[in-house]
């Protein structure tokens, strides 16, 4: 092949991809650690310095290289580290991270929480098919890949792959009998049932946490910044759901987000709304402004835990009365942390707020990803 290419792999990028700079060329290649030599197949190029690759041959396997407990490992895309021991996921996923914070935070004041389980954690999975081949499986660019045997999953959806696999008809027997040619089948637990939809949107039967046991650790660490107990000191939620990160909270709370269908509890209002929408700030901090003539807290806190696009009108937020006065701490979430970033760095040119906190969770493990928590706090 023309466009194969020498690589020598020194560190892993945050999107789990290690990095070669041979050839005066920033290469990177899925599936290679640091230590690894080889030969890749160029895919695709960036300008003049920069190209994607993929492994050909590796010629001197890196010393950290370990066999894949996953059959599936090499042609899925959905992991990225299970040649490497766990371990060594956690401090290339810190380094890789971290080297994204480095302008705001040194790597040495960031925590970073591994998870209890590499595998057998995540609760809810969704399956593209195609019922012209008879396919069912995790959708890849070269196209459905079967994933019997995956280990991400928890014990009943992996229960429920096998009799997927072993039976063509009984998967096709979960359709409805207008179902298109291409679709999907969402496999996930609530309160530990398995519930099995096809062709609806994401999260049919309500939101829930991917990776619950992080999820709490997460929300524990987040209210161990914030106050939980007193009654004066009122909780904002942006993106939050039903809630979740503030429900144990004794104050007022608002809780903003899109979709929502609930009716206000007590001291808690819902606010069905778009944060991205034009007036969104308006109109949260009016709504803010009707729970401080009501309860008339002491103060404000806020938790923001927004979908990869971030929130980008985050410093027009924060030119509003009742959050530019009364809003003392700030918890940021984020499974994007290059949006976190832009976001957190936004709010600390206005000289008004500086990082108290930066804590990396892994939610996911085995995949590049990773859960990234700022504590922000007024000047």
């Amino acid at each position: 092949m023309d466009n194969l290419i020498p690589f020598e792999i020194i560190r892993i990028d945050p999107m789990g991809q290690g990095v070669s700079l041979l050839q005066d060329k920033v290469t990177f290649i899925p599936k290679a650690i640091p230590g690894d030599k080889g030969l890749a197949e160029v895919i695709e190029t960036k300008g003049k310095k920069v190209q994607f690759a993929k492994i050909q041959k590796i010629t001197e396997p890196s010393e950290l290289r370990i066999e894949s407990s996953c059959p599936h490992y090499s042609e899925c895309q959905g992991c990225s580290f299970l040649n490497m021991s766990y371990e060594l996921e956690g401090q290339s996923k810190l380094a890789a991270y971290s080297f994204l914070f480095k302008d705001l935070v040194a790597t040495k004041d960031i925590d970073y929480q591994a998870a209890k389980e590499r595998f057998n954690y995540r609760n809810r999975i969704q399956l593209s098919y195609d019922l012209l081949d008879s396919s069912i499986g995790l959708k890849t660019r070269l196209g459905i890949l079967e994933i019997p045997h995956c280990k991400i999953p928890k014990t009943p959806i992996q229960e429920e792959l096998q009799k997927i696999y072993a039976d063509e008809n009984y998967w096709q027997q979960l359709l409805p009998k207008n179902a298109p040619e291409e679709g999907h089948i969402e496999l996930y637990l609530i309160n530990d049932q398995l519930k099995v939809t096809a062709n609806k949107p994401y999260s049919e039967g309500g939101f829930s946490q991917v990776h619950q046991e992080m999820a709490d650790f997460a929300k524990a660490q987040i209210s161990s910044y914030l106050e939980t107990e007193s009654p004066t000191i009122a909780t904002v939620e942006l993106f939050g759901g039903k809630g979740y990160l503030s429900d144990e909270h004794q104050g007022p709370r608002l809780i903003c987000d899109q979709g929502l269908d609930i009716q206000d509890i007590g001291k808690t209002k819902f606010l069905d709304m778009n944060l991205f929408d034009k007036f969104a700030p308006e109109k949260v901090n009016k709504a803010l402004g009707k729970l401080e003539s009501v309860h008339g807290p002491e103060s404000w806190q806020m938790i923001i835990d927004p979908p990869r696009s971030g929130l980008k009108n985050i410093k027009k937020f924060f030119t509003q009365e009742y959050m530019a006065k009364k809003v003392t701490t700030i918890a940021y979430l984020s499974c994007n942390p290059q949006t976190q970033i832009r976001d957190v760095s936004n709010l600390l040119e206005t000289k008004k707020w500086a990082i108290k906190k930066v804590s990396f969770f892994d939610f996911f493990p085995a995949t590049h990803h990773l859960e990234s928590l700022v504590i922000l706090e007024r000047l």
